[in-house]
């Protein structure tokens, strides 16, 4: 066997191996799908549950309240207002930097496994391309062996044509998914930084002695 048997073997074993692994990305791409819009939604409904409630505590500077009404709901909005909260004393500016830290592990949070499925969309196209030039290969040298001629050339052409529409068929629900999987994740994180600015503007509006001036004044101090 000279020096390309290898790759010779895996050529005329055709586009089979290639489909039994878009059939595996497939299985992979739609346990993420699955999987995020579980998480998405829960957090969807946890930011909602929570802006119907926190409103009145922040209109009233219930800063006790607003804690324990973000920890009973959980979810990425309520580990921002948590930040927010543990430094009202500090000034909003402490406060938009420990809340710029927990936006960024909660982006993580929501966006974990996106980039698997935004690379399997990609990139499923040019594997099912690659089957189908394997069993371009695979098909002419049958029909060298065979006494069929250019029929048997013409079945396994539209046998590995096969391969491209597969990938096809993993890429498009897999880019489609991605790109409304991560506008999701957007407005998710948009809305949360909206009732977070609503925090911020509460706060900067206290009356003397209320959380901003007292972090003014220490730091003056």
């Amino acid at each position: 066997m000279d020096d390309f048997g290898f790759l010779k073997t895996m050529a005329l074993h055709g586009e089979t191996w290639v489909l039994y692994s878009l059939f595996a990305c497939s299985i992979l791409s739609g346990g993420i799908i699955i999987d995020r819009l579980w998480v998405l939604r829960r957090e969807r409904h946890a930011l909602e549950v929570l802006e119907a409630g926190i409103m009145k505590l922040i209109d009233f500077a219930d800063w006790n309240g607003a804690a324990k009404l973000a920890k009973t709901v959980g979810g990425g909005a309520s580990s921002m207002l948590m930040s927010a909260l543990r430094s009202t004393k500090d000034g909003v500016a402490s406060m938009e930097e420990r809340v710029a830290f927990t936006r960024g592990r909660v982006r993580k949070s929501l966006e974990k496994r996106l980039l698997v499925l935004g690379t399997l969309g990609n990139n499923s196209p040019f594997i099912g391309l690659f089957g189908t030039v394997l069993g371009v290969i695979k098909a002419f040298n049958d029909m060298q062996d065979s006494t069929e001629g250019a029929s048997a050339a013409m079945k396994g052409l539209s046998e590995a044509l096969i391969a491209t529409a597969v990938g096809l068929i993993v890429a498009i629900p897999a880019v489609m998914f991605f790109n409304g999987l991560s506008k999701q994740v957007e407005d998710i994180l948009n809305d949360s930084d909206g009732l977070i600015h609503v925090l911020y503007a509460r706060i900067k509006s206290s009356h003397p002695g209320g959380p901003a001036e007292s972090g003014e004044k220490s730091e003056k101090g």
